[in-house]
């Protein structure tokens, strides 16, 4: 027979059922000991950043409540104040380090609490730092283990983690002096991981060229990226430090075109791992990002005729504009760079062009039905605006032997440009590609006419515009230029100077002045080689306000 079962609970159950029972009341009571106790920790804390403005918020837990009260209490500190006298600085600077010892005592309780949290280390070190850099305390040096090592932990717990790198280089850059040659030394190969991003450019980069020992100290911190590079530049330019700025500006182009050939191989890369939308983006930026110069010429062109098809941002099409300028402007002087398809995709990527730029880069890319198209609709073939078209038609008109039409391009090309060495040397191939001996001669004759060894100010072309241009036909091989500004602001300037479209360099410029006379012109000497031909100096003015240019004279 089955047991007898008792209609009432035996003694264990009711035992068993009392003792749960108990347990969550005393669960209950220790939960509400506990939010009671976190709810007198909140208040304490926020009385003690009260003067700061700072507040901790409602953290349900009582190590992320010290966290933030940690990093509301550095935040505080390191927010720029004005004071109104001496004695107000004494007093907040006492008061701010007295703040952050009890801050550098909660990050340690609640490092020790939770030894893997880099922000309980982070705040740790900073609070020491600060506290005792405020307080003037010899502990700053003489114990300096005690912030350092918290900040080097912070590092290697949080290796993602920018703040704990850019506040130890901080750190490390307010006591510079004290440090031994080979903490110097490590200092700079830190900073070189603090200026790969922005915000560490921005804070500590122009602190850094206040107390770096020279030049070579300051190249070696910065990291091979175009961005901090051009960072630099901007903190020399607003000192008006032309000799920094332009040796940074050599250094900022080296930079640049390694990364520029460096991301056309991303590129491929995401292309051949099947992201062809990723990789047209990076094609499109390395070819919008090029300078006008010739050495940047195979990245345009392999970026250009590797980029895969799609939509193109406006913001490129308006970056790549002067890169089809600058094409167009060498194909004028019969030294095109590009080929006829890679011309066309850029002149395709730019959008909509001015109808004589439109004409131009279709006659180049090989679409000359559609470029007669534009010449047929235009009001005013006739003019200066249709006159490098016109040039551009007698020299294609040239290679494919039409001479006919060719003479008529160059007859009805306005006359400011029949002086210019496109024209006169679109007429020498024109007479070339005719057999006619007599025109060739009387072109090659126009432009021996216009040979020189010197150029006067009034030959330099649209110098009042930003950039000067200056066209020259030598008939001897030369070592040199030596070029005379005409005008440089009084505080100086930086020149660019690009010499058959390639950079030349940067070079900074500054008045002259002889005892007892006037600002002097100043005057410049290029090292280059000069063979006899048709040549083209440019110059530019990127900082530093406008200079002009004067005469010219080759270096025998």
């Amino acid at each position: 027979m089955p047991a007898k079962v008792s209609p009432h609970p035996s003694w264990l159950a009711r035992a068993g059922r009392l003792a749960l029972a108990a347990a969550g009341l005393s669960l209950a009571a220790l939960t509400g000991l506990h939010h009671a106790d976190l709810a007198r920790e909140r208040r304490d804390l926020s009385h003690w950043l009260g003067p700061t403005g700072a507040t901790v918020g409602e953290e349900p837990e009582r190590q992320l409540l010290r966290l933030k009260a940690v990093r509301a209490a550095l935040t505080a500190e390191l927010q720029p104040r004005r004071f109104e006298g001496h004695e107000a600085r004494v007093v907040a600077r006492r008061q701010g380090a007295v703040r952050l010892a009890r801050a550098a005592d909660l990050a340690g309780s609640v490092l020790a609490a939770r030894p893997a949290s880099w922000e309980a280390a982070m705040g740790l070190g900073a609070s020491t730092y600060l506290s005792w850099s405020l307080a003037q305390d010899p502990r700053l040096f003489t114990e300096y283990h005690r912030w350092e090592a918290p900040l080097t932990a912070a590092r290697e717990l949080g290796p993602g983690k920018r703040e704990p790198l850019r506040f130890l280089a901080a750190a490390y850059l307010e006591i510079w002096p004290s440090l031994s040659p080979a903490k110097k030394a490590r200092t700079i190969a830190l900073l070189s991981q603090v200026f790969g991003d922005e915000q560490g450019q921005r804070l500590l980069l122009e602190p850094w060229v206040d107390i770096a020992a020279d030049r070579a100290a300051v190249f070696s911190s910065l990291p091979a990226d175009p961005s901090a590079w051009g960072a630099l530049l901007d903190v020399y330019m607003k000192r008006h430090d032309w000799e920094e700025w332009a040796e940074a500006r050599r250094r900022w182009d080296r930079v640049l075109l390694a990364r520029l050939e460096s991301d056309l191989e991303s590129a491929a890369d995401l292309e051949a791992a099947g992201d062809p939308s990723h990789a047209r983006m990076i094609y499109l930026s390395a070819a919008a990002r090029a300078r006008n110069d010739r050495r940047y010429l195979g990245v345009v062109t392999a970026a250009l005729s590797r980029c895969p098809p799609g939509t193109t941002p406006g913001y490129i099409a308006q970056a790549l504009r002067p890169v089809l300028e600058a094409e167009l402007d060498r194909c004028l002087l019969g030294r095109c760079g590009m080929k006829p398809d890679t011309l066309a995709r850029l002149a395709l990527l730019v959008g909509e062009l001015d109808p004589p730029q439109a004409a131009m880069a279709a006659l180049v890319s090989g679409a000359r039905a559609r470029a007669f198209d534009f010449e047929r609709h235009a009001p005013n073939l006739w003019s200066e605006e249709w006159a490098p078209y016109l040039v551009l038609k007698a020299r294609e008109a040239a290679k494919s032997g039409d001479i006919e039409a060719g003479q008529e391009a160059l007859d009805g090309t306005h006359s400011s440009w029949r002086h210019r060495l496109a024209y006169l040397g679109a007429a020498v191939d024109l007479g070339r590609a005719a057999s006619n001996s007599a025109a060739r001669d009387a072109a090659q004759g126009q432009l021996r006419a216009h040979a020189a060894t010197a150029w006067a100010t009034a030959d330099w072309l649209s110098r009042d515009r930003g950039t000067a241009r200056l066209e020259m036909v030598t008939e001897v091989n030369a070592r040199g230029l030596r070029l005379t500004l005409d005008d440089v602001p009084p505080a100086g300037a930086v020149i660019e100077l690009r010499f058959d479209g390639t950079v030349v360099g940067s070079f900074p410029v500054a008045r002259s002045a002889a005892a007892g006379e006037g600002n002097q012109a100043a005057v410049l000497d290029l090292r280059l080689t000069v063979p006899g031909g048709l040549h083209v100096l440019e110059l530019e003015t990127p900082v530093g306000g406008r200079v002009l240019p004067g005469a010219v004279a080759l270096l025998p």
